[in-house]
C-alpha cells in the first residue's frame, strides 16, 4: 500500500495552514473508514482486548498522518532515505505498529519503526510517538525537541499544553485528535490544512 502525500496549494489560513475545504471532508471520511479496515486486517490476535483495539486504532492513525505531511529530502538521515516512525519509552503498540506500516512507502520512501529509550536519539526520527510512560519527564522531552523537524505525537493529558504537536485520545471507541496548529506551522515540512478536520485545535499554554 502506498501513501500519497498531498502537495500544498496557494492560500493560507491565519495559522499558516490552509483552511479545510469541502473536498477534504470526503477524504477524512474515507480515512476514518480506513482506520476501521486497518483494525480488522490486524486480526483478532492483536485486537481482542480494549488496550489492543485502542493501540491498533492509534497505530492506524499514525499511518494516516503520513497522507497529510510532506517532508523535504533533507529530513531523511539515512541512505537510502527512510521515514522513521519512532516510539519513545515503554512501547504500547507491540508488533501492531510494525504490521500497520508493513510494505508501505511515502513518496517512494521506505517506512521504519524505531524504538528509543532516550530523547537524544530522536534526531533521526520524522514522527516521534512519546509514550505515556514518559509523562513525568514530558516537558523536558518536548523542550529538547523544540525547533526540530520531528513531528511529536502523544496520548497523554496536557500533551498539547506542554508543546506537543498532535495528541491522540479515545472517545466513544474512536481515536480523536488534538492539534497544536502553532507548533505544526514551521519551516521544513508541508502540512495539509485538511489535518484540521481530524480533530480540535488546542492552544499551547503560554510560556511552554
Amino acid at each position: 500500500m502506498r501513501v500519497s502525500v498531498p502537495r500544498s496549494r496557494s492560500g493560507s489560513a491565519p495559522s499558516g495552514l490552509r483552511r479545510p475545504d469541502q473536498a477534504g471532508k470526503s477524504r477524512v471520511q474515507r480515512l476514518y473508514a480506513g482506520l476501521l479496515i486497518g483494525l480488522l486486517l490486524l486480526g483478532p490476535a492483536h485486537a481482542d482486548t480494549p488496550a489492543g483495539r485502542e493501540y491498533a486504532l492509534k497505530a492506524a492513525s499514525l499511518r494516516a498522518l503520513l497522507g497529510f505531511i510532506e517532508w523535504p529530502a533533507t529530513a531523511f538521515k539515512t541512505s537510502p532515505p527512510t521515514l522513521a516512525i519512532c516510539v519513545l519509552g515503554v512501547d504500547p503498540f507491540g508488533p501492531i505498529l510494525d504490521k500497520t506500516i508493513a510494505g508501505m512507502t511515502a513518496d517512494d520512501t521506505e517506512l521504519a519503526v524505531i524504538r528509543l529509550d532516550q530523547v537524544k536519539n530522536a534526531a533521526a526520527c520524522n514522527i516521534l510517538f512519546i509514550s505515556s510512560s514518559e509523562r513525568s519527564r514530558l516537558r523536558p522531552i518536548l523542550d529538547a525537541l523544540r525547533g526540530s523537524r520531528v513531528l511529536t505525537v502523544g496520548d497523554t493529558d496536557r500533551f498539547i499544553e506542554m508543546g506537543g504537536m498532535i495528541n491522540l485520545y479515545m472517545q466513544k471507541g474512536a481515536v480523536r485528535f488534538e492539534i497544536n496548529a502553532h507548533a505544526l506551522d514551521r519551516p521544513g515540512w508541508k502540512i495539509s490544512s485538511k489535518i484540521l478536520k481530524l480533530g480540535k485545535t488546542v492552544p499551547e499554554k503560554p510560556g511552554h
